[in-house]
C-alpha cells in the first residue's frame, strides 16, 4: 500500500474515532426555571412517638427560564414521603418524580431534602432523555396547603 493510501487510510479512522467519541460523549445543559405543584393526594399516618409520616402524590408544570430547554412546559408526577417531629418540625423527606415532555419523552428523577430546599438526581430515560444524568438543587418557594410553588437549578447530561 502507497504512503498516500495508508495516511488517507488514517486519517478516516481518526476521524471516524473522532466522531464515535462525540457521538457518546454528552452534551451538558444548564436548567433553571420553575415548578408549580397541585397535590393531588396526601395520606397521613401519626406514628407512636408523636412523629408523622406523610405520602404525597403532586403533578407540576416545569417552565425553565430558557424556553428552549428540553424540560420547559412538561409534566411531572411526583411521589414524596416526608416525617415531621411531634412538634410540628421536618425531619426528613425524599421522592422521586416522573417527568414528560411534549413529544413523550419521560424522564425519572430522585430527591431529598426538606420542606425548604432539596437535592435532585436524573436517572433513566426514554427518547432524547435515554442515558440521561446529572441533578441540582431546589427551593421552595411559597406553599399553601394544596398547592406550592418551587425554583430549580442544575445540570443535565443528554446523550
Amino acid at each position: 500500500m502507497s504512503a498516500s493510501k495508508r495516511t488517507l487510510g488514517l486519517s478516516i479512522a481518526a476521524m471516524l474515532v473522532v466522531a464515535s467519541e462525540t457521538a457518546v460523549h454528552a452534551a451538558e445543559v444548564k436548567v433553571s426555571g420553575t415548578v408549580t405543584y397541585v397535590t393531588v393526594s396526601e395520606v397521613s399516618t401519626k406514628l407512636n412517638d408523636g412523629r408523622t409520616v406523610t405520602r404525597l402524590h403532586d403533578k407540576g408544570v416545569v417552565l425553565d427560564k430558557n424556553t428552549a430547554s428540553p424540560l420547559h412546559l412538561s409534566l411531572q408526577d411526583c411521589f414524596a414521603t416526608v416525617i415531621v417531629a411531634a412538634d410540628g418540625k421536618f425531619i426528613d423527606g425524599a421522592g422521586y418524580c416522573d417527568t414528560f415532555d411534549k413529544e413523550g419523552n419521560a424522564f425519572w428523577l430522585r430527591w431529598t431534602g426538606t420542606d425548604a430546599a432539596s437535592k435532585w438526581e436524573a436517572y433513566h430515560g426514554t427518547g432524547k432523555f435515554q442515558g440521561i444524568t446529572g441533578g441540582g438543587t431546589t427551593l421552595t418557594r411559597i406553599r399553601h396547603p394544596d398547592r406550592f410553588n418551587i425554583t430549580y437549578d442544575g445540570t443535565l447530561a443528554l446523550k
